[in-house]
């Protein structure tokens, strides 16, 4: 059900009885450009120096949803122009801090939105619920959009559509809280580049962001729309719900974010850094306007299926997840609490310090041995298949076989030792046994 009144579903709202934890609301940031610099910044007139760069490469629609108590907070809907980037080689998207989608508008369309409710909201919402020991029975406030269609429905779920041209004005999540997620995220992103220049000297400030993929960008939106505060969440709702928040001022400070921000900025330093000030700040944050033309198009894509499934150039290519990139990964880690055992006069935070940190480690452990039984596994099975091709290829040479078997390890490092054994299992096959520690790896 379906009205255009807001004190009507208001009233219906109390009726319900529903609290704070049953209602949600969902907005969208459209046209979110995630490596924007202001336009007097070196980096920014760099980027349009370069030939053929076109900004619109980097845009992207993020759908926000939270209940009114705050004290729930949904994955935000990250939408692309490609599903699969380059950066997101060897990454499995359900496990991103994100929910993940793309079309070639990088737009919320009425199909794509209607997954989202069936398949995201709906699903986390039932889990959610029971913990608070409510039932599912909940109001969903969405923006009048292109992009949300009238026909959603869902049995003890009542959809709320804003009146046109109060968004800005009722719509929770505008007041206030997407401010806040992009402020967050801008100090997350001057921070990286602080973080890549600290790592590697040799790098320039442009460089540096340059280094900055789509993966990042997920990463950075999962961390800063994290950061948001249950307090915040909860004041936005004064506007349209004033009878549940308590603040008497639900607007939300962000100087010390802006604060932050120039600081780091400043950090940087260089042209259009070195003096960002609080209004350049707002100006990074505002939202691009939608012509007509483009709400249109948005209504007239109808399939998903039309989005550039070509792996994308976005950056730096992702290095692949193996067993020795996690190996060094867990060796790092244990470098670190012995070098704060050795050095920290306070012993019980250098123990609370292992504790948290072996305590982090162990489902990379289990990542680890995973991958190291998958690489075993892989490498008796290669060696069967090749055996067994050489039964029936006798004639093939030593080098011709290791060779075949220097592509199957999944553990780049390990390829020459890898070989070195595999010829050493061949030029053995006319013995009458194998040597078991062979086979070990």
């Amino acid at each position: 059900m379906r009205h255009d009144n807001i004190h009507k579903n208001l009233l219906k709202l109390l009726l319900l009885n529903l609290t704070p934890l049953t209602k949600f609301s969902m907005r969208m940031s459209l046209d979110y450009n995630w490596k924007k610099m202001h336009e007097k910044t070196f980096i920014a007139k760099h980027s349009k120096s370069v030939p053929g760069h076109k900004t619109a490469k980097d845009r992207i629609t993020i759908l926000f949803c939270s209940n009114a108590s705050g004290d729930y907070i949904m994955k935000p809907l990250v939408i692309n122009k490609s599903k699969q980037p380059r950066s997101f080689k060897g990454i499995n998207i359900n496990n991103l801090s994100v929910y993940w989608n793309a079309n070639k508008k990088a737009w919320v369309t009425a199909t794509l939105f209607t997954d989202w409710f069936n398949n995201r909201f709906v699903p986390d919402v039932k889990k959610y619920l029971p913990q608070k020991g409510l039932p599912f029975k909940v109001l969903l406030l969405l923006d009048n959009a292109p992009g949300h269609p009238k026909y959603l429905q869902y049995e003890n779920v009542e959809i709320v559509f804003l009146p046109k041209n109060t968004t800005s004005i009722l719509q929770p999540l505008d007041q206030g809280i997407i401010s806040t997620f992009k402020a967050l995220y801008i100090k997350r992103a001057f921070r990286y580049i602080l973080d890549q220049l600290e790592n590697d000297r040799s790098l320039s400030v442009i460089d540096a962001w340059k280094k900055f993929t789509i993966l990042d960008c997920v990463k950075h939106v999962g961390m800063a729309y994290a950061e948001i505060k249950k307090s915040t969440l909860h004041a936005c709702w004064k506007a349209v719900w004033p009878d549940v928040v308590e603040s008497a001022n639900p607007r939300i400070p962000l100087e010390q974010e802006y604060s932050q921000i120039i600081e780091l900025a400043h950090s940087l330093g260089g042209e259009g850094f070195e003096d960002l000030s609080e209004a350049d700040i707002i100006e990074i944050m505002a939202d691009k306007e939608i012509c007509e033309d483009e709400l249109i198009d948005m209504v007239n894509i109808t399939s998903e299926n039309e989005s550039d499934n070509e792996t994308v150039a976005d950056g730096y290519a992702h290095n692949p997840f193996t067993a020795k990139v996690v190996r060094e990964g867990l060796e790092l880690g244990r470098k670190l609490v012995n070098y704060f055992q050795q050095n920290d006069p306070h012993l019980d935070r250098a123990l609370r310090l292992q504790r948290n940190i072996t305590e982090s480690l162990n489902e990379y452990e289990e990542v680890y041995n995973v991958l190291s039984k998958n690489k075993s596994q892989s490498l008796i099975t290669n060696f069967i298949s090749m055996s067994r091709r050489n039964e029936i290829n006798p004639n093939m040479s030593t080098t011709e076989t290791a060779s075949n078997e220097i592509i199957l390890s999944s553990d780049e490092s390990e390829i020459t030792q890898t070989c070195k054994r595999k010829r050493a299992i061949v030029e053995s096959d006319s013995d009458s046994s194998l040597d078991e520690n062979t086979l070990n790896v």
